[in-house]
Parts: structure tokens; sequence; C-alpha cells
């Protein structure tokens, strides 16, 4: 049966639901998803007892503790980096060598024939097949058993796995990718000399949310080989991989294409952790990381706003990182601050004592001196109640120490709001808090203690009036 709405839905939908995510996502991924579902399926007010009972149910998953991921220190990842580029180098320029000489299998007159002939029939085929070939393979290489013989041919044209991991490494230290995308990674596109393209994909986003293919340029670093010579590598590296799937019926696009010793055809993707920890080329004492790795690239990391990510995200790759973390929480401090300053510098309000103001005048949170005579329509005030944080702007109100308490519960129910809401709490209610905070900053620490003690009676009145609800 299709779901058209929410009310089709039944606990043998839900159980389906959570099942998918859990075979398809991570487990902060499939909390919050899952978590979304049953707080909409909660709120239809048709929905069945067997469901209502479904949706109660605790899940089994739950978001795992954030843990900080420490980056490299400047001189390992610059190491790092350097070591995955000398092996890619050298890979490269062995491969496109035997790439080339493989095409000359049938000039006889060339210097390299047997060789060229024996390469020619790895790459159609993945051995010689032809009597011709073999004794090409024996003559090439007859310092060597049968086997080793294929897999030392296999070698000039074919990536490593520990050559395929520096190839993914050095695309980490450059692009700052995540693992899951260079793994999917197709062959990118060259516009022009310079300009190379990119589609890249998150594997549980998928194509129809691509946000914008990337761009790679030529920056001429004098320096460093550019992020456009290297994936120039990579793909001139890994083309003898697909043309062999090709020519045995597997075509593929995809970027990194290996042949490990023992295989019987080439892999793609980004080779099995093992790899990680016993290849020769990383620099001793280096654990290769992923996710350290794009923490570390110099002005890159963790970004200060969201970046293809929703703000959930962010946040949580934010909470994750030490650096970033420092960096917002001091961002963060110094924009509240001057949020309070200028909540204080704009503070009108008249300070009056309970006296001097009559009490059939009080608003929610202020008094008011002439309600039948609002300033800017010269008409009765209405907003005393359900707009009673706009008398914060107001010329005829003015603060009274016997409203202070419900001052106070103000700023708690609106402290409560600011995590719901998230960015619709700034632009809502962001302005009154400060200015509220100014107002109540005032008063004295002795004032403010003694009021605090009468905050819990008014909160399911401002409640109320937030939510435009008459008072209970």
């Amino acid at each position: 049966m299709a779901i058209v709405d929410l009310t089709d839905f039944t606990p043998f939908h839900l159980r389906q639901y959570h099942h998918f995510l859990c075979s398809h996502y991570a487990d902060y991924s499939i909390w919050e998803y899952y978590s979304r579902i049953i707080m909409l399926l909660k709120r239809v007010p048709s929905a069945s007892r067997e469901l209502v009972l479904e949706t109660n149910k605790k899940s089994s998953v739950k978001p795992s503790p954030i843990s900080f991921i420490e980056r490299y220190p400047k001189a390992e990842f610059i190491a790092l980096r350097n070591a995955a580029r000398r092996t890619l180098q050298s890979a490269h320029a062995r491969i496109t060598a035997a790439y080339a000489l493989s095409k000359h299998e049938q000039s006889k007159e060339h210097p390299d024939w047997l060789r060229a002939r024996v390469l020619h029939e790895v790459l159609h085929h993945g051995r010689p097949r032809t009597k011709e070939g073999i004794r090409a393979l024996e003559t090439s290489y007859s310092s060597m058993g049968p086997n080793e013989r294929v897999n030392a041919a296999r070698r000039q044209l074919f990536l490593s796995s520990e050559e395929a991991l520096a190839a993914v490494v050095l695309l980490g230290c450059q692009r700052g990718l995540n693992i899951s995308t260079i793994d999917s990674a197709p062959v990118p596109f060259e516009h022009e000399p310079g300009v190379m393209q990119l589609d890249l994909d998150k594997p549980r986003r998928g194509a129809a949310y691509r946000y914008w293919p990337e761009l790679v340029l030529d920056g001429t670093d004098p320096v460093e080989d550019s992020e456009v010579q290297a994936l120039q590598m990579i793909a001139e590296a890994t083309e003898p991989a697909r043309e062999h799937l090709a020519l045995r019926g597997i075509p593929t696009d995809r970027l990194f294409a290996y042949w490990p010793t023992g295989s019987r055809s080439p892999l793609l993707g980004v080779p099995r952790w093992e790899v990680r920890k016993k290849a020769a080329w990383v620099p001793k004492g280096t654990a290769i990381d992923f996710r350290r790795l794009r923490r570390s690239i110099p002005g890159a990391g963790v970004t200060a706003e969201p970046t293809n990510h929703s703000a959930e995200t962010h946040l949580h790759y934010v909470r994750s990182d030490a650096t970033a973390l420092a960096h917002h929480q001091a961002a963060a401090m110094s924009g509240i601050q001057k949020v309070l300053d200028h909540g204080r510098a704009r503070v009108e309000l008249r300070m009056s004592e309970n006296e001097e103001m009559d009490s059939a005048n009080d608003a929610l949170i202020v008094n008011c001196s002439d309600p039948a005579n609002h300033p800017d329509t010269s008409s009765a005030c209405t907003s005393g109640f359900y707009g009673f944080l706009d008398c914060l702007q107001c010329a005829n109100a003015a603060t009274v120490p016997r409203l202070l308490p419900r001052m106070i519960a103000a700023l708690q129910v609106l402290e409560e709001l600011r995590d719901g809401m998230g960015e619709s709490w700034d632009r809502r209610f962001a302005r009154h808090h400060a200015t509220l905070s100014a107002v109540v900053d005032r008063y004295t620490v002795q004032e403010r203690e003694l009021a605090s003690k009468e905050v819990a009676q008014h909160l399911p009145v401002l409640l109320a009036a937030l939510r435009h609800e008459p008072p209970a």
C-alpha cells in the first residue's frame, strides 16, 4: 500500500523505516531521522493505538557521545602529504611509460618488443594468453616463478594497494573530502588546461542533492604541485585499470582503480583498512585517519559557516573539533557581548519605585503610564499581554521592582526556547532577550536573588502569552 498521508502509517512501516536507516546510515543520522518521523507521527490525531504504542518505544539507536578529532600537527601533515605525493609520482612515471609501451606490441622492430607484448596481453587479459606472450613473459622475468612473473607484469601497468592509498591520501590532503566521497569519485572532466571538474556526491545524498560541481583550478603554486596536476596524475595512473575493465565488459568511470597482488581483477575505490596499517610509504609513527586529514588542511577544516550541511550537522562537526570549537566559542562570546552592549545602550525604560506607579496599569513585565494612549497609534494599547516583549521598546513603559520576578521568568522562558528554535530564535527573540537582560541587570544582586524566589509561579502565564493562548 502506497503511503500518501501520515495517517496511512502503520507500525510495520515504522519498523521498516528504522531497518532501512540502520542499513544505510551512521548512528547519529539514524537517531536524527528516526526522531523526526516519531515527532511527526505523535502529532497525528487519528493515529492508531498500535502506532502510538510503537512511537513510544525507545529506539535502540542513540547518538554516540561526541569525541574530539585531533588535527595533525602541521609538520606531520606536510610529511604525510609529501610522502603520498612522492609515491604517486613514482607510480605514475612507471605506469604511463608501460602503458605507452603496451601500444607497440605489433612492432617487432621495437627494441623492447618482448616487454611490449607482455604488457599488451596483461592490459587486455590480465596475464599473457598466447604462446608468444607467455614466452615473452618468461624471457622478460626469467629469474622469477610463474605467479611472480604475472604479478610483476601487472605491477608495471596498475597501481598497487599501497600506491592507490597514497593517491587517496593526496586527494584527501588537498580537497578535504569525506572518505565516502573519495571512494565514489568519478574521473574528472578537463574543461581546458588547468581547469578540471569533479562531480562529487556523498553516497547518502546522491546526485540529486549535489550542491555544485567541484571546479579545481591550477593555482600555479611554485612550491607545491597543484591540485590539477595531482588529479591528472591519479587519472592517468588509473587509466589502464579502467581500460582493462572496459575490455572485459565492465566499464567504469570511477577515479580510483588498482590491482592488488593476488587479486583476479582490478578493484575500485579506497583500499581496505588493513592497507593503511602496513603501507611502507607512510612516515614512521604516523597513522592515517581521514577525519583528521580533513580538519588539518591549512585554511580549511571545519569552516566558520555550514558548507553543504545543515546547521545541526555543522554543529556536530564543530563540537568534535577542539580548535574549531574554541574559535566558535570565542566568536559566540564576542557576539553575545556585542548584543548585550547594544541592548544596554538602547534601554530607554524608566526605573520607578512601586509606590510611584499604579499597579492597575501593570502589563506582564512593565508598568504602563498611559494604556489608553499608545505612543505610535494614539489608541488603546493591545500589546500588554500577547506582545508583552514589545513593551520593552515603548516610551510609556517603566520598570518597577514588583515586576522583577516576571522579567526574570521571561528571561528563563526565552532561554529555554533557544535550543528548540535554532536560528529562528535569533530572528524573533535575540533583540528582546538582550534588552530584557540589560533591564534586569540594572537591579542589584540582592534584588534579583529575592525576586528569583517568585519566578516559578509566573512561568505558565508567560508561556501562554508567547503561544498566543489565553491565560489559565
